[in-house]
């Protein structure tokens, strides 16, 4: 009987250890899954943020090449406006020679 009872210790013992080390292995389980979803949250983060500032960057892009295309037309414009302005000269020029030309053949 002692011998009995003290088999059926050591199978109890056994059988505790066993729950024991399954008890460990589920909880190693669920911390290991649990970095696992925050490594996963980080990586997704570090690409949301990538993604943002490559946005970013190319809005500053465009901003910036729409910036120099303006100054582009302004310079263009200024020039056209100098050209015309340099035309509206020598045509008064013109007309004023002309008229003193009129002039001096009618008092001739």
């Amino acid at each position: 009987l002692a011998e009995k009872q003290k088999l059926q210790e050591m199978l109890d013992k056994q059988k505790q250890t066993e729950q024991e080390e399954k008890r460990k292995l589920k909880e190693e389980t669920r911390i290991q899954e649990e970095l696992a979803e925050k490594q996963k949250l980080r990586e997704m983060k570090e690409k949301f943020l990538q993604k943002e500032q490559e946005e970013k960057k190319v809005k500053l892009q465009e901003e910036a090449r729409m910036r120099e295309e303006l100054a582009e037309k302004q310079k263009l414009q200024e020039m056209l406006d100098k050209q015309k302005q340099t035309e509206q000269e020598e045509k008064r020029k013109l007309k004023e020679e002309t008229r003193i030309q009129e002039e001096l053949a009618e008092k001739q």
